[in-house]
Parts: C-alpha cells; sequence; structure tokens
C-alpha cells in the first residue's frame, strides 16, 4: 500500500505534509518527500489526512462513560459522594456493557487502539472490547 500526499509526524514530532510512505506485509518501508520508483501497488490518497502510530489510553474507566459531563461543576469529593458512588451503587454488569461499547466506539474513531481499564465488572468490560472486533 502507497499512502501519497499523506501528512506525517517525524521523529522530532515535526508536521511534514506531501510524503509517500509504502507498506509492505504491515510494515513500514518506504517513507519520503518523493514517489518510490516503480511502485504498482495499490494507492490511498491522504491528502489533508496525517498517518500515524494508534494512541494508548493507558487509564480508562469505559464504564463511566455515561457520566461524562454529569454534576462536572462539582468538587472532586462532592461529586464522587453525591453523585458518582451513588449511581456506582446502581449499576449492572449489562450497563458496563453497553457502556464500554460506547467508549470503545468512540475510542476507535479518535485512533485510540489500546486501553488499559480499571473499572468493575472487567468481564463485561472484557467482552466488550471482544465484540467490537
Amino acid at each position: 500500500m502507497l499512502f501519497k500526499n499523506i501528512g506525517i509526524v517525524d521523529e522530532n514530532f515535526d508536521y511534514v505534509k506531501s510524503m509517500f510512505v509504502e507498506t509492505k506485509d504491515d510494515r513500514i518501508v518506504y517513507v519520503s518527500s518523493v514517489r518510490p520508483e516503480n511502485y504498482e501497488g495499490e494507492e490511498y490518497d491522504g491528502t489533508g489526512k496525517v498517518l500515524m502510530p494508534g494512541f494508548v489510553n493507558a487509564h480508562s474507566h469505559s464504564p463511566m462513560t455515561l457520566l461524562r459531563g454529569y454534576a462536572e461543576n462539582l468538587p472532586l469529593q462532592r461529586w464522587l459522594n453525591e453523585k458518582v458512588f451513588p449511581f456506582e451503587d446502581r449499576i449492572k454488569g449489562e450497563d458496563a456493557y453497553y457502556s464500554s461499547m460506547l467508549a470503545i466506539a468512540e475510542m476507535l474513531r479518535y485512533g485510540t487502539v489500546s486501553f488499559s481499564d480499571m473499572y468493575f465488572f472487567s468481564e463485561n468490560v472484557a467482552k466488550a472490547v471482544t465484540d467490537s472486533g
């Protein structure tokens, strides 16, 4: 696969646009501002796009996705004691599963390819990961 006119982030974290990146067998084999000679495979026009490694979310509570924005104006301890902990007392495995499915869809949409989750109902979160493909 040849990505042409694609932006990249280089080893210095600088953005470089209009590059050619060739992959072969899941490996990057060519990166240059010049098109590789004699390339005859599949091409993808990356104009306006950036090719970069996937993100890793090292700290996630995916079942809490549904709580995003919930009473966010409260100080931390009040938010936890008055809102989050009472909510968590009522959450069930099925709730964790569907909330995790939403979290996973959002992560995939924005380039997260791996995450470490720390929450209740880990078996339901794991099932959501498996079911999401």
